[in-house]
């Protein structure tokens, strides 16, 4: 080693401008890289990195973030923060904020507020589908009862029991004169046989009329499309149409069989206008429940016009289905935001009079609330220095009303130390470079007694600029051992100086 130095000295006094240009260079091209220089102040410059505890929490901050960065909004009362106006720049901040790549999320008012309004335009626009299906499924179906209620009116038959109602009239005047022609046989018993035998047969000849009429009209009802309690009860009612043509039809018989019998009968002309009379009764009695059988038929040209309007409700029904589509079809018209009325942040906010308890977490006390934004994993000090960055450029743009805003946490504490360190390894270089210049002016008493100074500045300077060549931070512990470095290099060099000196003197004083 000593055949070394002794060597490097001789080269060195032997091309001494080689010497001093290659020094120059390298210093120079060391102290390029004190740009690169970089402050550190993570967990890295306390832990070596490959240990398991550092890795174990990497792999943590990669799955559930890193460090949280706190904004802290103090006000004289919380109802001066949480105000209509003051939500609008916390919602365009937090937008922000979440757009950027460094940030992996924001727990804020606007944050909480977005997602209940997310909630309730998901619910909203669930029911507008369920409301525009069910208005398709009622048009449909109103549709098929419209098209039956039609068909019904086409194939309904159409009753008149009017013609019915004249059988009647006519058999009742008929009966009237039976009656007449009874009370003329009291005239003349002899001619009772041969008018007894007319009469037998007229009668006979009208219940069989009248027991068609029944038949006909039974048949008619069974035919016709009618709620079956309605037409049983219809039904019970030409009833009394048979019994009248089966009393007729018995009279008949009777006025036939004592036909031979008449010079036996002189009561019988009285007794038979009397039952003849109480069947005209009936007949009447039948033709009035006729006529409210006539009354009591559906009118089936009222069915067809609600047919009609049940068609033009369901195409109402389907356009509103269709105009639904359309909303939800264009469903942004929905998208959730802040409310901009104060009545409707203050419903959102409070539930009875009190805070919900999602706003927990945000709301801190009367006076104080927070937004919490946590960084990715792993970020960097450039990522996390933009991100404080882009909070503290948006809150001196953007300031809140009655509020104070203060950005804090870990990492704008790094920023806020780092910026400190840099500060003062400034402070500290410059000191220490004018308290040498002072002592080396007072007590190195040589000449070229400051260029000691100088190469101890540059030998500083370049091993900074080395340390950003080789990626090595600057950390609280190597600027702990700068004051050192400078003392031993400010030490070293008026040694070297001295001792140059002292064998420049005996070298001259060999000479002379």
């Amino acid at each position: 080693m000593q055949r070394f130095f002794l060597f490097l000295s001789e080269k060195v006094g032997k091309r001494p401008v080689l010497t001093v240009f290659i020094a120059i260079l390298v210093t120079i091209v060391l102290v390029s890289g004190v740009t690169r220089n970089q402050m550190a102040t993570g967990n890295e410059t306390f832990i070596k990195t490959s240990t398991d505890i550092y890795q174990s929490n990497l792999h943590l901050e990669g799955m559930f973030g890193g460090e949280n960065i706190v904004i802290r909004f103090k006000s004289e009362d919380i109802h001066s923060l949480l105000t209509a106006d003051n939500m609008v720049p916390l919602d365009r901040l937090e937008r922000a904020l979440l757009e950027n790549d460094n940030v992996y999320s924001v727990i804020g008012l606007t944050t909480t507020l977005r997602h209940m309004t997310e909630k309730q335009a998901e619910a909203i626009r669930e029911n507008v589908g369920e409301i525009r299906d069910g208005l398709l499924e009622m048009s449909e179906k109103l549709a098929d009862i419209s098209v039956n209620i039609t068909e019904m009116t086409d194939k309904a038959p159409e009753m008149d029991l009017s013609q019915t109602t004249g059988l009647f009239r006519q058999s009742s005047e008929a009966i009237n004169k039976l009656i007449l022609g009874q009370n003329q046989l009291g005239e003349g018993i002899d001619r009772l046989g041969s008018g007894y035998s007319e009469f037998g047969t007229m009668i006979t000849s009208m219940g069989q009329n009248i027991g068609q009429i029944g038949s006909g009209l039974e048949e008619t009802l069974q035919n016709l499309d009618l709620p079956e309690q309605e037409k049983q009860v219809l039904l019970q009612k030409t009833a009394g149409l048979k019994q009248s043509a089966a009393a007729l039809d018995q009279a008949g018989s009777t006025m036939l069989r004592i036909s031979g019998e008449a010079q036996m009968l002189n009561q019988v002309p009285l007794q038979t206008a009397e039952g003849l009379t109480a069947m005209e009764k009936k007949l009447v009695a039948q033709s009035g429940q006729l006529q409210v059988m006539q009354n009591g038929l559906p009118d089936f040209s009222d069915l067809g016009n609600l047919g009609e309007g049940l068609a033009t409700f369901s195409e109402k029904l389907q356009t509103i289905s269709e105009g639904l589509d359309i909303l939800l079809a264009h469903s942004n018209i929905m998208s959730p935001g802040i409310p901009t009325s104060q009545d409707t942040l203050d419903m959102m906010l409070y539930d009875d009079g009190e805070l919900r308890p999602m706003f927990a977490q945000m709301v801190i006390n009367e006076q104080n609330a927070v937004m919490i934004i946590r960084l990715t994993g792993n970020a960097s000090d450039s990522q996390i220095e933009e991100v404080v960055g882009l909070i503290t450029g948006f809150v001196q743009k953007n300031p809140l009303q009655n509020t104070e805003t203060i950005v804090t946490g870990k990492p704008v504490l790094d920023i806020a130390l780092r910026t400190e360190m840099r500060s003062s390894m400034q402070k500290m270089v410059i000191s220490a470079l004018i308290l040498m210049v002072f002592i080396v002016s007072v007590v190195f008493k040589v000449r070229w007694r400051l260029f000691p100074l100088v190469v101890n500045f540059g030998a500083v300077v370049a091993t900074m600029g080395l340390m950003g060549h080789l990626g090595i931070p600057m950390t609280m512990v190597s600027m702990a051992a700068f004051p050192i470095l400078i003392g031993l290099g400010i030490d070293y060099s008026i040694q070297f100086h001295s001792r140059y000196e002292e064998e420049f003197m005996s070298e001259e004083a060999t000479r002379s």
